[in-house]
């Protein structure tokens, strides 16, 4: 995995550019792209939602997070935006479990 989630080099990153894998089309349809862009990547554990790249990568370290090139951006437990991306990820994985039991069972 690349230090730099966000732009290749380190002076791009250090401006705060976007995440490469977050869509620039602020629709429906770039919300899409940028879910099927996170899975491709692997920043989701649909056996492990809380362990995920995309929820570790972000949380300070001292949380149970993993080094972030650009720092921690959660550092503290009870962020709202942090509990709010567990839920997500944990409804994700509910769902792709209850989608693999469906297509499992034709």
């Amino acid at each position: 995995m690349s230090d730099f989630c966000h732009v290749e080099g380190e002076l791009l990153a250090s401006i705060g550019a976007p995440p490469h894998w977050l869509s620039e089309s602020k629709d429906l349809e770039g919300a899409a792209e940028t879910l099927e862009h996170i899975l491709e990547a692997g920043y989701l554990d649909v056996n492990q939602p809380e362990d995920s790249v995309l929820i570790l990568k972000p949380l300070s370290e001292s949380l149970g997070g993993v080094h972030h090139g650009g720092g921690p951006k959660f550092t503290n437990a009870d962020d709202p935006t942090l509990l709010d991306m567990r839920s997500w990820a944990r409804h994700w994985a509910e769902c792709e479990a209850m989608y693999a039991e469906e297509t499992s069972s034709e």
